[in-house]
């Protein structure tokens, strides 16, 4: 088997995606469920979804392999790419579903490395693609991509709340966002940082496949103390 450039495992939403992204420029195969593999590649990107396994599973690919370096693109508890053999950085994807393409083309792609040779690695491959920032220490990456979403959790249930206050004195809810709205129109001329998320209440329930999953592995690590987040998840994680 020839080796070739590149190799996305995990065809899923975001693994295909980056396939069709990372193709325009080296030579890549996929590797899904029941898929053909390549004999070996210069870079493996990790797209699979994480489990009590993955380490394990990500560490068989890497001796199946054998890249100079693998890079996880998947969500992961803080930690876990300093667990994968060899050469590895973390790079957690930003995107809208279905539109994974669109958010890999325009979002800065933040890449956390733990050695410089890695680095240098990552520079030399994922920069042709994307506009890279570079974080030293995968674990603030990781933790970067879990925060996000707890907050996009903490913001949403805020939202239900507020929508709860409207309806108990008559008030259409979309009053407020009218206010937030033109709030952030100005508020620039007054403080640097200070807009306001426009949200629709979820209605006593977030779906997706993302938000609540991904706010759990922030409320389940012991290291931190997620008093506020960890009360709203288990509000919508009970319903």
């Amino acid at each position: 088997m020839k080796k070739v450039n590149s190799i996305v495992i995990g065809l899923g939403e975001v693994g295909s995606s980056l396939k069709a992204v990372i193709s325009e420029h080296y030579e890549t195969a996929g590797v899904d469920f029941n898929s053909a593999h390549p004999g070996s590649c210069e870079y493996l990107n990790i797209c699979i979804p994480y489990d009590n396994d993955f380490v394990n599973t990500v560490n068989a690919y890497v001796e199946e392999f054998k890249p100079a370096l693998t890079i996880v693109h998947s969500t992961v508890p803080v930690g876990t790419t300093k667990k994968i053999k060899g050469q590895a950085v973390h790079s957690p994807v930003r995107g809208k579903h279905p539109n994974i393409q669109d958010g890999l083309r325009c979002y800065v792609k933040f890449i956390g490395y733990n050695t410089q040779d890695a680095k240098i690695l990552a520079e030399n491959y994922a920069g042709k693609v994307f506009d890279c920032c570079y974080i030293e220490n995968t674990d603030f990456t990781e933790f970067m991509k879990i925060q996000s979403l707890a907050k996009y959790c903490a913001y949403l249930g805020i939202a239900d709340e507020i929508a709860g206050l409207c309806n108990a004195i008559g008030m259409d809810y979309d009053l407020t966002k009218l206010w937030d709205k033109t709030q952030n129109e100005q508020v620039h001329k007054f403080y640097q940082d200070m807009e306001l998320p426009l949200l629709d209440p979820p209605n006593n329930k977030i779906g997706g496949h993302c938000v609540l999953p991904v706010t759990k592995i922030l409320v389940e690590d012991d290291r931190f103390n997620t008093e506020i987040i960890s009360k709203i998840y288990k509000k919508y994680a009970d319903l």
